[in-house]
Formats: structure tokens, sequence, C-alpha cells
């Protein structure tokens, strides 16, 4: 968009080479928080899994039905590569209602009525995001992000308003600066566990990380019949 090539900078200095390009702090944040939510495998693992959460409710009427008969208020939402906002609207519900999105996978799993073929499959992706969400791992990576685009999202606003100084702004952004460096702290971090196991008593879950189950195959040699002399 900016580009000095083909982009909007390129177009105002063909105008008027005189013009100075101002890079516009919230667009620039957008991509930071876009670029940070696929630092690691696990973000974008975690991030994944909410997106096939709100297409698995979102492609059938049936299952859109039973979600909101279990999600009161709220609505999952689909992820944007652009609108990094999208995450924490995608988040929240799932933040909050994660017991009854849980309920909500596992009574399509339990319908006997789903016995056909598209009907079983349906059950089996029921039941493969039911256990995904299930896990604590999960509970802890959802308060963890959730908290982050919150705070971020507040930031977000405040440099997007039209009346913003630099004043504000700095000092607002010390304040996410202060609260990301909270998060990496032990204090913080504790917090975050502490958060994430009230999920899990809701859910009737234990509270504790399970070692993933996926492991490297070992190959074995294989040894010719005849011996070289």
């Amino acid at each position: 968009m900016k580009g000095k090539e083909k982009g909007v900078q390129n177009r105002i200095l063909n105008i008027n080479p005189r013009a100075f390009f101002i890079p516009c702090n919230a667009h620039s944040l957008n991509l930071v928080v876009n670029d940070a939510c696929k630092c690691c495998l696990e973000a974008t693992n975690f991030f994944s899994l909410v997106q096939q959460i709100y297409n698995y409710f979102s492609a059938s009427i049936q299952r859109w039905y039973v979600f909101i008969s279990h999600v009161v208020d709220l609505t999952v939402k689909p992820l944007s590569e652009t609108r990094w906002e999208s995450k924490i609207d995608a988040i929240k519900p799932i933040r909050y209602q994660l017991g009854a999105i849980y309920d909500a996978l596992m009574e399509i799993f339990d319908d006997p009525r789903l016995n056909n073929s598209c009907g079983n499959t349906s059950r089996t992706d029921a039941k493969a995001l039911a256990d995904a969400i299930y896990k604590f791992k999960f509970m802890v990576s959802l308060v963890t992000w959730y908290n982050i685009l919150n705070e971020v999202n507040v930031t977000s606003k405040i440099l997007q308003k039209e009346n913003s100084d630099i004043h504000s702004a700095t000092k607002q952004l010390q304040v996410t600066k202060n609260y990301l460096l909270k998060c990496r702290s032990d204090d913080g971090f504790e917090q975050v566990l502490i958060d994430a196991a009230e999920i899990a008593k809701e859910l009737e879950t234990e509270v504790k990380f399970e070692p993933d189950e996926c492991r490297r195959r070992l190959h074995k040699r294989q040894f010719e019949y005849e011996a070289q002399d």
C-alpha cells in the first residue's frame, strides 16, 4: 500500500515531489500484531483452531442453530489476515463461553440422527474440536491472547482518534509496553494459569499440561542380503 514503486507513496510523490511520507502508527501496529500472531507454532495452531471453530458452525444451518441454543449474546466470528481486530472479535466468545461451545460440539457428536456419511463426518469433526478445546494448554493460550489483544486494542483505538496527540499516544504506548512486560514475568504467567484454571474448572478437566503425543518415526535400517567382499 505504501510501496515506493507502485503504492500510494509513489503516486503522491509523482504529484508533489516535496511531500513527506509519514507512517501511520495504527497501521504499523496492525502489522506488528498480525506478525506476532504467527510468531511461533503454538500461536499459529491456536488461531488455526479458532478459525476451525467458526468454519465448523457456520458451514451448516443445523450446526448454527445448535450453537446459538448454547451460546448466548455472542457469536463466533472469522479471522482476517489484514484486520487484526478480527482476532479479538473471534476470541471473545470462546474466552467467556468455552463451556457452552464445548456443550454444543458434544450435542452434535451425540446426535443419533447423524448416522449417514455426512453426519458421521460432522460428528467426527465435532469430537475432534471438542477434544482440542478441552485441553488445558488451549485454555492457557486462550487467556493469554485475549488479554494481550484486548490491551493492544485499547492502544489502537487511541491512536486512531482524530484528537489524539503525541503525549497521550506515547503515554498509552508505554502503558501497553509495561503490560506486555508484566505478561512475560512469573507473576503475569501465574495470573494466566489462575484464569485458565477457572475455565478448566467449568469444563471439569484437569489443570495440567499434557505432553504432545506426536513423535518422530524411527526408520529401520535396511541391510543387503549379500555382503560385499
